[in-house]
């Protein structure tokens, strides 16, 4: 056993596994050997067989650690309610025992829970004050309910305890996005992330890989993505049409994934894709190398400092060509990082080049949206609009857009519409704590309804026919929750700012011939609610119109996106062997 467990701690994973298979083969009923396999497993992205193999050992031995590890496994399938259940019993073990506290917090958070996973998490270091890790997942909690100040002191104390902690170090960059902040001030944070963590690892790195047989039309070009999201997520709604619209002939695809969880989405991506590698369990040297043994050409991530990124994978340099896309709104701060895919609208050609560390590739539109088959009919609007003149406004966004500056806002336009309402909505503001907070920044807290988290996705889409007018937040505007409330006839009020984040609107209504519901001041964002909201024919005819606006714009033009999409990747080839 004292074998297995030296190769377990020296990252020798295949030979613990066999230790532990060895072991087992003999003895079925050792405790330890069961736990630590099924830790070996959970490590490796093999949750289902860590479940199993735990809990094994929990019939054998119910100790705290082991229900610590069952919880955590039990969160990677998604099953939150038992995780919690685990957890709670490890804690009850073991009150003292940090770890189940900090996984706690994150099952919390993952019902919705905000002010139970904060409290969790606070326990956590209360018992381990130099705890970086529940540091870092307070702030992402504090983050959820609209605590930003809180959530970037905790991500400093967390870097101040280890400065080498790249993704804490990331999540605060993710942030600041959401903070009203000078540009110049965001960039140089981006800047100094990757000196911290990226250029050391490039400069060590061997050189770029070279482009293999050329980049004529004549060849196939390989093109890998690399993400986290290969699964119910945004990220791989806007995706998938890549992998279906591609020229097959002329175009090899292969995912990377960086999450060890299956699902329904991940089966489409898996099926669509040339290739699948699950790189989740891989270091990034590792991964690197099978990237080179792929000869990719282009190599594109999908995460941006998003959760579950890999971008000192892209630090390693492994393919010729290197392309940020889709999941992160701003620089990644990388040397390494070759282009930035965006548009026109989104990034004004001049005024956000100075913002990147990438080259910036403008199409016609940064998004291809495919049109969920959940969603359903369009709702006609509420009786009550027509019966009364209630309006109904709302935001269906994450809450960590929420800003009290723009929250006044929003009363300032329930003030100007007295028969107006706010619906604000989303998987953290079912819990109480949230609630508070924004009804603290609103003058009149009883003219807002909250929801939370929908069980069934029908059901979300469904909540779109309940509101007449969705409000986008600012700095960070919306993007899923922009397209499902147009999809769903809609429409979206927004302001334009002057960096990426701040423009997604600006790009997404002027995609669908809605450019007069774009503020360049405050001033004119509450003027055009305010009229809109009097103006019911328009927003009935609105309703009744907005899908076909969305089927002839280019946001879902899926093949014609992915042709300038690959168009633009062997430029980007061609451009590297001049």
């Amino acid at each position: 056993m004292q074998a297995a467990l030296a190769d377990h701690a020296a990252g020798r994973l295949a030979a613990a596994r066999s230790g532990y298979q060895t072991i087992l083969s003999t003895h079925p009923h050792h405790a330890r050997a069961l736990h630590s396999l099924g830790v070996l497993e959970k490590t490796l992205g093999n949750p289902v067989v860590a479940v199993d193999l735990i809990s094994r050992a929990i019939a054998l031995q119910p100790a705290a650690e082991i229900y610590n590890n069952l919880g955590d496994a039990l969160l990677m399938l998604e099953r939150t309610d038992d995780a919690v259940a685990a957890l709670e019993r490890s804690i009850q073990l073991s009150p003292r025992y940090f770890k189940a506290f900090n996984n706690l917090g994150l099952a919390r958070l993952r019902q919705g829970r905000i002010g139970d996973a904060a409290a969790a998490l606070t326990q956590a270091i209360a018992l381990k004050p130099d705890y970086s890790r529940a540091m870092a997942n307070l702030a992402g909690v504090f983050t959820q309910s609209l605590r930003h100040d809180e959530a970037l002191a905790c991500y400093r104390r967390a870097l101040q305890i280890d400065p080498n902690y790249s993704t804490a170090h990331s999540s605060m960059l993710m942030l600041l996005n959401y903070m009203d902040l000078d540009a110049q001030e965001i960039f140089h944070a981006h800047q100094k992330w990757a000196h911290k963590h990226a250029e050391p690892v490039s400069a060590a790195a061997a050189k770029p890989t070279a482009v293999r047989g050329g980049a004529g039309a004549d060849r196939p070009l390989r093109i890998g993505y690399v993400s986290g999201d290969f699964s119910a997520h945004a990220v791989a709604d806007f995706f998938l049409p890549v992998l279906k619209f591609r020229d097959r002939d002329r175009v090899h695809a292969t995912c990377y994934s960086t999450l060890a969880r299956v699902d329904a989405m991940t089966l489409q991506i898996q099926q669509a894709a040339d290739a699948w590698r699950d790189i989740s369990s891989l270091s990034d040297d590792d991964a690197a190398a099978i990237v080179r043994r792929d000869e990719i050409d282009v190599l594109v991530e999908l995460a941006g400092h998003t959760a579950k990124n890999r971008l000192l994978l892209f630090a390693r340099k492994p393919a010729p060509v290197q392309v940020t896309w889709l999941g992160y709104p701003n620089t990644t701060g990388m040397s390494a990082i070759n282009y930035r895919i965006t548009d026109a609208l989104a990034d004004p050609p001049g005024a956000t080049e100075s913002l990147h560390t990438e080259n910036l590739v403008r199409l016609r539109s940064t998004w291809c949206y495919p049109p969920p088959a959940s969603a359903g009919e369009v709702v006609p609007p509420p009786a009550s609009m027509r019966a009364d003149g209630m309006v109904t406004f709302g935001s269906f966004n994450n809450p960590a857009k929420l800003t009290p500056r723009w929250l006044k806002l929003w009363s300032q336009i329930l003030d100007a519409v007295p028969n107006g309402r706010l619906v604000i909505k989303s998987n953290a503001t079912g819990d109480a704590d949230v609630q508070s907070r924004i009804r603290s920044h609103l003058a009149d807290p009883d003219r807002v309804q909250f929801l939370g988290r929908e069980q069934d996705y029908r059901r979300h889409f469904e909540r779109y026919g309940e509101v007449d007018l969705m409000l986008d937040p600012f700095p960070y505007h919306g993007t899923t929750m922009t397209c499902e409330a147009l999809w769903m006839g809609v429409p979206v009020v927004t302001m334009a700012g002057r960096t990426h984040v701040s423009r997604v609107g600006v790009s997404l209504l002027s995609s669908v011939g809605l450019t007069e519901l774009i503020a360049q001041t405050p001033e004119e964002y509450v003027a055009i609610a305010k009229g809109l909201a009097r103006d019911v024919p328009r927003l009935v005819e609105l309703r009744r119109t907005m899908r076909q606006r969305m089927l002839t714009s280019p946001l879902l033009d899926g093949a014609g996106f992915v042709r300038e999409l690959e168009s633009a990747y062997r430029k980007m080839l061609e451009a590297k062997l001049k």
